[in-house]
């Protein structure tokens, strides 16, 4: 089943996912390193019933030259939202 994406679906979805992120912060505190909390996130989008991939590189093209970067999504959620990493 392919969902129409929509500006109320991208709405309703950025908000579970900042519902997630608050959750894991709430019950992690402050202080801790990135890879401790994308672990939990994950864990979180789950719980919530939420598709995710983690740690995708992006080939970036310019003029028609492939770059050589190190751009990287650390979570893209549904395929629409993401947590850019460089």
């Amino acid at each position: 089943m392919k969902i129409k994406i929509t500006k109320k679906y991208i709405t309703e979805l950025t908000y579970k996912v900042i519902g997630c992120a608050i959750e894991v912060h709430k019950q992690l505190g402050p202080g801790l390193l990135k890879s401790v909390y994308e672990k939990y996130f994950i864990r979180e989008l789950a719980l919530n019933g939420l598709k995710y991939n983690q740690q995708l590189w992006v080939p970036l093209e310019y003029k028609g030259l492939e770059l050589d970067t190190e751009l990287r999504l650390d979570v893209l959620v549904s395929n629409c939202i993401n947590n850019l990493y460089y």
